[in-house]
């Protein structure tokens, strides 16, 4: 998606919704995200990742061909959100009907709005990529 300027408490701010790069750096920032202890307190699964096992699965998600790549949202240039897809434990069977998706916010800008920014920028990524349904599962 474009950068767009979208206002936000009176400012504006540019918002691009990318792919993630297969880079040690981003990815220990999400890795960093993952194991804050509010994101963990929220997850399914709410254990401490390591490092040397994130790195892996990072790697393996990225070239996964059945799903869409992650995506990293950007306010004005700094990430504030990454979001992961999944194939969905309940499915239709029908090919790209329905896909899992999964939202984790910088710790240090929650209650800012970017879950939900995160969240309208994937509904429209994932309608053009030909998904039909997105599945989420709270917590």
């Amino acid at each position: 998606m474009n950068p767009q300027n979208l206002s936000h408490a009176g400012m504006a701010q540019q918002h691009r919704f990318r792919e993630v790069q297969y880079d040690e750096a981003e990815a220990r920032l999400i890795w960093q995200w993952r194991n804050d202890a509010v994101t963990r307190a929220a997850s399914f699964d709410g254990g401490v990742t390591e490092w040397s096992l994130f790195w892996r699965d990072f790697g393996r998600r990225l070239q996964q061909t059945d799903v869409p790549t992650p995506r990293i949202l950007e306010s004005d240039g700094s990430p504030v959100a990454y979001v992961s897809f999944h194939i969905p434990r309940v499915t239709d069977h029908s090919p790209r009907a329905s896909i899992e998706i999964a939202i984790n916010v910088d710790p240090n800008r929650r209650r800012n709005g970017f879950g939900r920014l995160a969240l309208l920028e994937a509904e429209h990524f994932l309608k053009d990529a030909g998904y039909h349904r997105i599945l989420a599962f709270v917590k």
